[in-house]
């Protein structure tokens, strides 16, 4: 019975949330102007933006270089460069089933960033480039640092310093957090979801993320709002860089031998570290959770890993929402109403469990906030069909 109820909810996992919530599916959706959706195939529009206020403006060349036809071509070339640099950039951030990128695109990203270098060695796109290359390298700060002194609003910056300093422990990383807050960066049905999955998280959980968008609000809320900053944050995508990974290796982490982030390398960090408690948002791509299904169980809004009574926790942790999910918050996007589903596979726990035990009021209070939650996210027959 429990193998079969698995089935169906890794299903509608797969339906709900393994395309929607990636952090590169929500910022090409931002770019055709639909709701935000989550972790490229694009430029970022922050930096399109700056890339089209540079492409008019003077700040790096003076106005005499500018209607210099020689010095126009080498400033469109500059341009053209870093265009094509982000683009590969994001190719690489937006795969589901790894976090580094592959030796060929380190080496499509390093000849533009060389075109870039020699155009305009101390623009601000080249400088910014040059630490995004590193993927979370902190010993190229320096770079990161003169592109915020060149540009300190740029929501890119932002991010790459909050990461850095979350790395390295600075306490910098508030004031970036604060920064992006400030600007609405993250919506807020995903900052709404995010303090539904801190709120499911067990006392000292551990909670494996996959990229920005399913890891940063948690941190606004750790870091700005005091909120469950008992939940240790473990990104993949911060996984990249070596000082992150020896800093949880000091915590008590057993971590793998290779330094490529990808779906083995996940396999390897859960099974390293059984005594550990791990718990992986579901809103990590498919890919990574389709070799260690056998370790996961469905608690809240995240997939323990060895469990000892998901069933058990899961009525808990209903109880602990029940007040939420009476009055639960109404998104204003497709995004949140899509992330506002990944609720239905606990609710369907706590429904078989109504159903063994006979318990009819929780059956009918359960079975009425699985319709409300399918209906607002367009997965009505989804769930019906899973209910019967």
């Amino acid at each position: 019975m429990k193998y079969i109820l698995l089935i169906g909810l890794f299903l509608l996992y797969q339906l709900s949330v393994a395309q929607q919530n990636s952090p590169e599916k929500q910022e090409e959706e931002k770019e055709n102007s639909v709701s935000p959706v989550m972790n490229s195939n694009y430029v970022e529009p922050a930096m399109r933006e700056e890339i089209r206020k540079k492409d008019k403006s003077t700040r790096v060349m003076s106005a005499q270089d500018v209607v210099s036809p020689e010095s126009s071509l080498v400033h469109q070339r500059y341009v053209q460069a870093n265009v094509a640099f982000q683009s590969t950039y994001s190719t690489s951030k937006k795969s589901t089933s790894r976090k580094s990128a592959t030796p060929e695109e380190i080496m499509e990203m390093n000849l533009k960033l060389e075109s870039m270098r020699a155009a305009n060695p101390t623009g601000f796109e080249y400088q910014l480039a040059e630490y995004q290359i590193g993927h979370h390298d902190v010993s190229k700060i320096r770079y990161l640092k003169e592109a915020e002194r060149l540009n300190p609003t740029n929501k890119e910056v932002q991010i790459q310093l909050a990461a850095y300093h979350e790395i390295t422990g600075g306490a910098e990383k508030t004031t970036c957090l604060k920064k992006l807050s400030k600007s609405k960066y993250f919506s807020d049905d995903l900052l709404n979801y995010a303090q539904l999955v801190l709120a499911t998280m067990p006392k000292n959980g551990v909670l494996i993320t996959h990229g920005t968008n399913d890891t940063y609000p948690l941190w606004m809320l750790q870091d700005i709002n005091n909120y469950r900053s008992d939940v240790t944050i473990v990104s993949l995508d911060l996984m990249q860089s070596e000082a992150y990974r020896q800093r949880l290796a000091k915590k008590g982490f057993r971590l793998p031998a290779s330094s490529f982030v990808d779906t083995q390398f996940l396999k390897e960090l859960v099974q390293l570290n059984p005594s550990i408690g791990i718990h992986i948002s579901m809103t990590v791509p498919s890919p990574y959770l389709n070799s260690i299904r056998s370790y996961l169980e469905i608690e809240g809004l995240s997939f323990a890993t060895n469990s000892a009574d998901f069933a058990t926790n899961n009525q808990h942790i209903y109880q602990q929402l029940l007040k939420e999910l009476e009055g639960l918050y109404v998104p204003k996007t497709t995004l949140g109403k899509q992330l506002q589903l990944n609720l239905t596979p606990m609710l369907l726990v706590i429904r078989n469990t109504a159903v063994i035990t006979n318990d009819k009021r929780l059956l009918k209070k359960v079975e009425k906030q699985l319709i409300e939650l399918a209906k607002a996210g367009g997965k009505e027959q989804q769930i019906k069909s899973l209910m019967k």
